[in-house]
């Protein structure tokens, strides 16, 4: 994992950081914290820097991308992989945006008053005492400088003081109000400010609520040491080849293959090309240098246990490793599989959990059940009738352009259901 406990400076930073708890190919966890502080203190390096205009200009527009980033209510993947040129279709499914989805709401009203008390205390004062007087607070700061009886103390009660200070952020991000590095942290209005207080342009503010209490255990790939012995047996073949390859050509290991990228190897025996590049962690390149070398000892481990093979292999790859085997896999097709375990009452994450799988990877699998017409709806996301009419409704009320999208749906849903499930339900209804 990586924390930082601060904002960086840049998104090329911040990507580069939290890049270094990814290199073992294990699953990951990125944290930040920030307040708009940080925002001030970087502005105030900036200013204060002799570097040509042309630089500063190009700092300014990064801090600013990553206020966008950090202050997004959708996918952060999206915006992360956007902001270097790349296009992601759908919404991640992992970041936190996505697992736990931002309410937005209407926030042209609120920021209206915060910049008109900005405007109204004469662009001195940092959030904290903007804050005050939204709130109608009588410190003694407020009463020293008067601004208890201007017309916008008190106007703000509506929010909390948190949520005032949330609104400052991100307006400071929208461009609405900027930080004056030279008066310690005051906000002053923006080039964005004037649509905003005439009227002319709304705003949406995402809301920051507490995080939701919750009994369920997080999902975590298992440990090594939980996996089933025969696998782990497979697994600690492949470290030892591994190991060979990389001391003959004086490398570390992992330049040959991540640990993650073995045991997924030794969960699912690839047999050919074609199963091995479905491999995560198996490019092109690695496949052709190293691939005669794993897929040799992976299809003496097929041989020596028929029903460890890859499913998803193709049944003439299967043929080729026993001329006694039946050009069929042993354990049927790796979908009806899934049908199997979720008709004898498994859940989606327990059969992920079962099968060594990713639970999207189910996801889609239940999809194409329902759209096969092997599994109900009911039976695929366990909802009742209602619920699948609720989001059906949802769906037909869609404008013409988005429909059939998932993420539009569920954000008219509110983030009631997960995208797995409105997965299955739009597959029932092309079905």
């Amino acid at each position: 994992f990586v924390i930082h406990r601060d904002m960086p400076k840049s998104v090329e930073g911040y990507y580069q950081e939290t890049g270094r708890a990814g290199r073992d190919g294990e699953p990951a966890d990125a944290f930040m914290t920030y307040g708009l502080q940080d925002v001030v203190q970087v502005r105030r390096m900036l200013a204060s820097s002799d570097a040509p205009a042309a630089h500063h200009r190009v700092m300014q527009g990064r801090l600013e991308a990553l206020l966008g980033f950090c202050e997004t209510s959708g996918c952060r993947r999206q915006v992360l992989l956007r902001y270097f040129g790349e296009t992601l279709e759908a919404p991640c499914g992992n970041c936190d945006t996505c697992l736990t989805p931002v309410a937005t709401f209407d926030g042209t009203v609120v920021a209206q008053k915060l910049l008109s008390t900005v405007v109204r205390t004469g662009q001195r004062f940092g959030a904290g005492h903007l804050t005050d007087v939204l709130l109608g607070k009588h410190t003694p700061r407020v009463a020293s400088f008067g601004h208890d009886r201007l017309s916008v103390f008190g106007i703000g009660s509506e929010l909390s003081e948190k949520a005032w200070r949330s609104v400052a952020r991100q307006l400071v991000a929208g461009g609405q109000l900027t930080s004056d590095p030279d008066g310690h942290g005051s906000l002053r209005v923006g080039p964005e400010a004037a649509p905003v207080l005439k009227g002319e342009r709304a705003v949406q503010l995402r809301e920051d609520r507490a995080p939701a209490a919750t009994t369920a255990a997080p999902r975590r790939r298992r440990s090594v040491e939980e996996l089933p012995s025969e696998v782990r047996a497979r697994f600690e073949s492949l470290r030892q080849l591994r190991s060979e390859l990389a001391k003959a050509q004086g490398v570390p290991p992992y330049v040959v293959f991540h640990d993650a990228t073995l045991r997924e190897m030794a969960e699912r025996v690839p047999v050919d090309d074609d199963g091995l590049s479905r491999i995560s962690g198996v490019g092109e390149g690695k496949r052709s240098k190293y691939g005669p070398r794993f897929l040799e000892a992976l299809r003496a481990m097929a041989t020596a246990d028929p029903d460890a093979r890859d499913a998803g292999a193709s049944p003439a790859s299967i043929a080729t490793v026993t001329s006694s085997e039946p050009a069929s896999a042993p354990n049927g097709d790796t979908v009806d599989r899934t049908r199997a375990l979720i008709l004898a009452g498994y859940a989606p994450e327990a059969v992920a959990s079962e099968r060594g799988l990713k639970v999207r990877t189910v996801e889609h699998h239940l999809a194409e059940l329902v759209r096969r017409g092997e599994l109900t709806v009911q039976e695929a996301t366990g909802l009742d009738q209602d619920a699948i009419r609720t989001v059906e409704a949802a769906h037909e009320a869609l404008p013409d352009e988005v429909r059939g999208r998932l993420r539009p749906l569920h954000e008219v849903l509110n983030g009631r259901f997960a995208y797995g499930t409105l997965r299955a339900v739009l597959a029932g209804r092309d079905g």
